[in-house]
């Protein structure tokens, strides 16, 4: 990027779902009616940072319990990145990708 390119997020789609990482960590994820936001704690690793990197990968899941979790990882960091339980958020957390 020069000093005219500003970063503005990341945005994408995985299993019905259209998400959009914005600056501050914030995650925007929709599915019809559904809409979910939320910010995860920063315990030294930006979210949208992680994002950034060449093998940043996202990944979507239905739980045992028929939970829906969508992940956001690095590949190339043993899959390490952040589960976003798109039911109940404060059972997300940071952590490796099962993939």
């Amino acid at each position: 990027m020069n000093e005219r390119t500003q970063f503005l997020g990341r945005a994408g789609h995985v299993a019905g779902w259209e998400f959009l990482i914005a600056p501050g960590d914030d995650i925007l994820a929709t599915n019809g009616d559904r809409v979910i936001r939320h910010t995860p704690k920063n315990y030294g690793t930006s979210l949208l940072e992680l994002m950034s990197r060449p093998t940043a990968a996202v990944g979507w899941a239905r739980m045992p319990d028929d939970m829906e979790i969508l992940f956001f990882y690095d590949k190339g960091d043993d899959n390490f990145g952040y589960a976003l339980n798109l039911d109940v958020d404060y059972f997300s957390e940071w952590g490796y990708a099962p993939f």
